[in-house]
């Protein structure tokens, strides 16, 4: 997603989750100086840099890891699967993920 994503977490007590991420700045400029009609290249940019998806979740504190169950996605092969990552909390901080592959760093909103 590049330097600077931004995107929600949303992870309810009672066991929901929802995602939300997208590149920024989100498209190529617009040749046209007008939003529509995309083209080729843009919606394929708008398609590579967004990621949405729903479903419960579980924590294994024991293994600090986040189980995230996906219900519903976009991109749609992400539905089904059970994505597991690494968790820690540190104060308001969510740290999702690791150095490695991904990390995702969220504060709690008040």
């Amino acid at each position: 997603m590049g330097n600077n994503p931004k995107g929600r977490f949303i992870y309810l007590e009672n066991g929901e989750v929802a995602v939300q991420i997208m590149r920024f700045p989100p498209l190529p400029e617009l040749a046209s100086g007008d939003d529509l009609p995309l083209t080729a290249e843009q919606l394929r940019a708008a398609h590579d840099g967004y990621i949405a998806l729903f479903g419960t979740y579980t924590v294994d504190e024991a293994k600090r890891t986040v189980v995230q169950h996906i219900e519903g996605a976009f991109p749609p092969f992400l539905v089904g699967m059970n994505m597991v990552r690494p968790l820690q909390l540190a104060g308001d901080r969510l740290i999702i993920g690791d150095q490695t592959t991904l990390r995702i760093v969220t504060e709690r909103l008040k």
